[in-house]
């Protein structure tokens, strides 16, 4: 019997959907065996290690997202201007991936990319689409018509949506699956790593989830007693701060699950993380992007959560957000049986091909 193939199609925009794919994949494989073939503009160095001896990379992309001059900002000129650029080639687009689909795949999976709908469609290959917010409603809030249009005729053609939470409205797709929060599993390592990090039972740790070209966003507090800092590899250190440490030999899910308080943006896939490793959040906003308003009111609700301002962490005024904090109750873990349903589904079409 032939290893079912599965044409995996990832946005441009952000991590959350290679993160939020990746878990799906990971279960699926764990049942069955499958080969991939990733389209993206991702490094293939954030795929996880357990999938690429079954996936092939193609890097290139299918969509825009957004434009962004920093971690948490839309460019809309920007978005505009390459909106414009990607309408243009859209046919051309569709046409190359149809032709590629064409070639012995079983299943379409995208996270959510608009032109892979429509070119599944095209080939006769089943689509499962994964999604939390689609760009036709993005495009449409942000005053982009046409690209919203365009966008919602091809999600039109999706044979599913697997809907993860928190999510946007997503009337385009015409059929449905409600999920749960679709995150991926934190390692169970925290007092490994801790001691590793050599950090006590009284003392706090403190990770900075920014991206690193995000650098001029953040500056520290003044030094508190019991509290240090880490940066994530590729981020500019502090030689001159006894209490900031970039640290690069451990992986970022194993610092997540150690940190007592994640500071970061409120993505889908930090937000899954926070939420699977119950770990507390401190977040910065991110003024026009749609899906904040969504993705915050469902903070809202969770203990071990606060919003700081970007003043406030711009100038290193944010001490007292982050006191308050860790002296908050802390969040519980969340159920994480929806990556498990998504799986379930991969699996049954595949097993009924």
């Amino acid at each position: 019997m032939a290893v079912p193939r599965i044409a995996v199609y990832l946005s441009r925009h952000g991590y959350g959907h290679l993160v939020r794919a990746a878990a799906v994949l990971e279960r699926l494989v764990e049942r069955m065996p499958v080969r991939l073939t990733v389209v993206a503009p991702q490094p293939r160095d954030l795929w996880p290690l357990r999938l690429r001896s079954v996936s092939e990379w193609i890097a290139t992309s299918c969509d825009v997202g957004v434009e962004q001059s920093d971690d948490v900002t839309v460019d809309i000129a920007a978005t505009g201007d390459a909106l414009e650029r990607w309408l243009a080639r859209l046919p051309d687009i569709v046409a190359r991936e149809t032709l590629r689909l064409r070639r012995g795949f079983d299943l379409v999976l995208g996270d959510v990319p608009p032109p892979v709908f429509e070119a599944a469609a095209a080939a006769g290959v089943e689509s499962v689409a994964l999604a939390n917010f689609s760009w036709d409603w993005i495009y449409r809030q942000l005053g982009f018509e046409a690209a919203a249009v365009a966008s919602e005729a091809m999600y039109a053609r999706a044979g599913l949506l697997l809907e993860t939470t928190p999510s946007a409205p997503m009337d385009a797709f015409v059929r449905r699956q409600a999920l749960g929060l679709v995150t991926r599993k934190p390692p169970g390592l925290r007092d490994r790593t801790r001691a590793l990090l050599g950090a006590g039972d009284r003392e706090s740790v403190v990770l900075v989830a920014l991206r690193a070209d995000s650098a001029s966003l953040l500056r520290f507090p003044a030094p508190m007693r019991h509290v240090r800092y880490l940066l994530p590899s590729g981020w500019p250190g502090d030689g001159e701060r006894a209490d900031v440490r970039c640290e690069s030999t451990l992986d970022f899910l194993e610092l997540l699950e150690a940190a007592d308080v994640v500071v970061g943006k409120p993505g889908y896939g930090l937000i899954g993380d926070v939420a699977a490793s119950a770990t507390r959040l401190l977040y910065l906003s991110r003024p026009g992007f749609p899906e904040n308003e969504v993705l915050e009111a469902w903070l809202a609700q969770r203990a071990g959560t606060r919003r700081v301002s970007r003043e406030a962490l711009h100038c290193g005024g944010w001490s007292q957000d982050l006191c308050a904090l860790l002296g908050e109750p802390g969040p519980s873990a969340v159920d994480l049986s929806a990556v498990d349903h998504a799986a379930d589904v991969l699996f049954d079409r595949l097993a009924s091909c």
